[in-house]
């Protein structure tokens, strides 16, 4: 075991299992692991639960970098006093890229430490389970540990945060022995696809330090095939095209075809880039196949408010058809979802 504390936290797995104590009791438990040495800590590693120097810390978490391949927003999951979000913005400078941190913790002891220590970024430093926490927008990058959750909701955790991110979940870095790869194998098992792997030698000759991704593209890949099965069959995730599948933020056309797609009063936009562009099903409040050529929004004020959350595509009034041919995005009185 690489953890310091792998008894306690066997203890509390074990706890978990046997019905002593919920997954509420479970976070709360893991989060006294680290309440006071980390609030106690006398450096910014420290309090991010690195021990050593600052050449240590960079040695081992400047890594995380190698997974962000150009500028954007970047969401540190478990971001503790905010030090990792701070490094990952410089770091990220040296590579010429110019990155937005923002974090999100568990415990609110360190989400006020973070927002004492960054004050022009207490904005951006949420408190929250990441498993439940409904972020205010959608993340380029976002950075987790596995071992933030109990392992039996791991998978669930991981198809959560790939809901949230526009471009690339970072996993790690985590230690292992040399030759282990269950983490990978669990993550093929449950259906993900690894863009890519980096391992890094540890200072204890029998360890590696391992960082992996999961791009935005395979989960988008994946779930368009799920929801163009018919009605009432499982997706990858094993929710159902129907309203529990909605209440759970997966909102499944009826039909996927080639053409053209309205997504609320004044977005059209083509079927690839429905796929590729929306920012997630659940962001999407409408969408209407289009049938020929595109559509022209009405002019009318109710039909330029958003659609409520209950409203149904069937209640509204359709637009004027366009007189563009079906194959040109530039249309005009329409903003394109890009």
């Amino acid at each position: 075991m690489w953890d310091l504390g792998w008894r306690q936290i066997a203890a509390i797995d074990a706890a978990l299992a046997a019905g002593a104590i919920d997954q509420r009791g479970w976070h709360e438990a893991m989060a006294g692991l680290l309440r006071v040495p980390y609030l106690t800590a006398k450096t910014p590693w420290e309090q991010s639960g690195k021990s050593g120097s600052e050449q240590d810390w960079a040695r081992t978490r400047k890594v995380v970098t190698e997974a962000i391949d150009r500028g954007g927003t970047f969401l540190d999951v478990g971001c503790a006093n905010g030090y990792l979000m701070e490094c990952v913005a410089i770091w990220a400078q040296e590579k010429g890229l110019d990155v937005e941190p923002h974090g999100v913790d568990i415990v609110p002891e360190f989400v006020e430490l973070a927002r004492t220590r960054l004050p022009g970024w207490a904005e951006r430093i949420h408190h929250g389970n990441a498993l439940t926490w409904r972020p205010p927008r959608r993340y380029d990058f976002v950075r987790t540990g596995l071992e933030y959750v109990p392992a039996r909701r791991q998978r669930d955790f991981v198809t959560r945060l790939l809901k949230d991110v526009r471009d690339r979940l970072i996993i790690g870095p985590y230690t292992v022995d040399k030759g282990d790869d269950r983490v990978e194998e669990e993550l093929r098992a449950w259906g993900f696809e690894l863009k890519r792997r980096i391992e890094a030698p540890h200072e204890d000759p029998g360890g590696v330090r391992k960082l992996l991704w999961v791009d935005q593209s395979w989960w988008w890949r994946s779930h368009s095939r799920a929801m163009a099965r018919p009605s009432g069959t499982k997706s990858v995730d094993g929710s159902r095209n129907s309203a529990a599948a909605s209440a759970r933020g997966i909102h499944s056309p009826e039909t996927i075809s080639s053409g053209w797609w309205v997504i609320g009063p004044s977005h059209v936009v083509s079927y690839t880039k429905l796929w590729q562009r929306t920012g997630g099903w659940s962001k999407v409040k409408r969408y209407r196949k289009v049938s020929g050529a595109p559509v022209m929004p009405s002019s009318s004020a109710s039909s330029r408010r958003a659609p409520s959350a209950g409203s149904s595509p069937a209640s509204t009034t359709p637009p004027t058809p366009a007189s563009r041919r079906p194959g040109n995005t530039s249309l005009s009185g329409l903003r394109r979802w890009t």
